[in-house]
């Protein structure tokens, strides 16, 4: 058989009845290719477009058009987000992407049910959004207080190598917090921290401020009037701490009679910064005078220290200054005669001095007014019998006054008997 013969024979036996078939069934050729079509869009979609709440993802509701007077009583909760968008970006969209609110106008006190409004901010991979959940939140209005609370600058970070920061300097140095009475209670401080990273001259800008309460704690729900505040802190070349003892400088005299027993400064020692040639000639902190002029009584007083421009006192520059006044000390000789005391009926004495010589000290004031009849001195013969004792001169002082020395300080007497 030849090949052209061959041919014929294919050509009769499968292509013929192939095409008399489509011709037969031509609709619903075309009907199945139709279906193939639609199944593999659709197909397609579902592989490219992802619908529904995206997962790990809420946003806070804002509350608009809060009536004046009024405050909110509690935070605003957050929503989760029904959206539509492409699966390229499902996965990376974020709170930022979304607005949610309600709307407040003409409400008043009391708690109110309200649906939450959701916006787009982007329109990233065809985003679509299809609604908050859930899609009412209940808002309760109270009325507004207000109260004064003083700014506090938190600095993070450290200046360039060599420099230091300066104490920060803050415009206003308190604002004004509103908010329900129950929030404004808890709000102690406005916090603006501001980062001087690598700062090698002063640092200025304006930072937002942070309601805190007492213990350094975010309270949330209430406002701040201004919201920033202008902070400004210098940078110096600095040269490390050193610690430098504080002298307390003393101006006037007591009152006569009165004499400055010591002068003690707490705490004794301060540590300074500040450029490197200034530090490095200090060796000690000078408080302002201490007046004890007239002073009959100890003098203790706050005192600030007297810093070199330039120069600052890491913690407090105040210190307690205090000076002890006692009375001056002075010393008096008296003579002073002898007393026996105890000398038995029957019994004689011989040999006793008619004086001895009794030095005192104590307070000029006191000393001034002693006289002999005022001291006294004795010795006692109460368990003695006849013949020679040697006797310790005991003696007796007024009150505010000391022995110095008693000469002699012993006695020889003859004990006789009848």
């Amino acid at each position: 058989m030849t090949v052209q013969a061959t041919w014929r024979e294919w050509v009769a036996t499968v292509v013929r009845p192939i095409i008399a078939s489509f011709r037969q069934n031509i609709g619903l050729a075309l009907f199945s290719l139709a279906l193939a079509s639609l199944l593999w869009l659709f197909v397609g979609e579902e592989e490219t477009i992802k619908r529904g709440i995206i997962p790990n993802l809420e946003v806070p509701a804002e509350p608009v058009n809060l009536p004046e007077g009024l405050a909110l009583a509690t935070q605003l909760p957050r929503v989760q987000v029904r959206a539509q968008a492409s699966a390229d970006v499902w996965d990376s969209l974020a709170p930022d992407d979304f607005r949610a609110f309600v709307v407040l106008s003409g409400l008043g006190e009391g708690k109110h049910l309200l649906p939450v409004e959701l916006e787009a901010r982007t329109s990233r991979g065809g985003l679509r959004v299809l609604g908050p959940v859930p899609e009412r939140i209940e808002v309760e209005l109270t009325p507004m207080f207000t109260k004064k609370v003083p700014v506090e600058v938190k600095i993070v970070g450290e200046p360039a190598i060599g420099l230091a920061p300066s104490s920060p300097k803050v415009n206003p140095p308190e604002i004004t917090v509103a908010g329900p009475e129950s929030l404004i209670k808890l709000v102690a401080k406005a916090v603006a921290r501001i980062d001087i990273s690598g700062a090698r001259t002063e640092v200025s800008r304006a930072v937002p401020l942070e309601p805190q309460n007492r213990l350094g704690t975010l309270v949330r729900g209430v406002s701040l009037e201004p919201s920033t505040v202008s902070v400004t802190i210098p940078i110096y070349q600095a040269s490390g701490a050193k610690v430098v003892p504080v002298v307390p400088r003393v101006r006037g005299s007591p009152s006569p009679g009165f004499n400055v027993l010591s002068v003690t400064v707490d705490p004794a020692t301060v540590t300074i910064s500040g450029p490197n040639d200034v530090i490095l000639r200090l060796t000690r902190v000078d408080t302002v005078p201490l007046d004890i002029t007239g002073a009959r009584e100890d003098v203790s007083v706050t005192l600030d220290l007297e810093i070199p421009p330039d120069v600052e006192v890491q913690g407090n520059a105040q210190v307690s200054v205090r000076a002890i006044i006692r009375p001056a000390l002075a010393q008096a000789t008296l003579g002073v005669p002898i007393a026996p005391q105890g000398l038995r009926s029957g019994l004689t004495l011989q040999g006793l001095p008619p004086l001895v010589q009794v030095t005192l000290s104590g307070p000029l004031q006191i000393l001034e007014g002693v006289t002999p009849r005022d001291v006294q001195a004795k010795i006692e013969l109460a368990s003695l019998g006849p013949g020679t004792h040697t006797l310790p001169v005991l003696v007796s002082l007024p009150p505010g006054t000391m022995l110095v020395s008693v000469v002699p300080s012993e006695v020889v007497v003859t004990v006789s008997g009848p």
